[in-house]
């Protein structure tokens, strides 16, 4: 089977959906040919750490690896929680 993107789907419909979103949001393509990379080579286990939760506020600010997916440092990352920031400041 293959998902909206033309990629093959993991297997797994949650991943599929999350793969799937970031690719339309990503606009960096370093990090969206990762995850491309990683959905062809059928990484699965390498996807579900990549998208199984977003990165959190700690004492410290936001801290994570730099890589793609929610759990990671990345362009997209930083602008959506920006975005969300300005939303409850407002």
């Amino acid at each position: 089977r293959k998902m909206d993107n033309g990629l093959s789907t993991t297997g797994d419909t949650k991943l599929d959906q999350a793969v799937g979103q970031w690719l339309r949001y990503d606009k960096n393509p370093k990090t969206a040919s990762m995850v491309q990379d990683l959905v062809k080579e059928g990484a699965v286990e390498a996807l579900k750490k990549c998208f199984s939760s977003r990165m959190e506020f700690g004492t410290a600010g936001l801290r994570a690896a730099m890589g793609a997916g929610i759990s990671c440092m990345n362009d997209l990352t930083i602008i959506q929680t920006t975005q969300v920031g300005s939303e409850i400041n407002c």
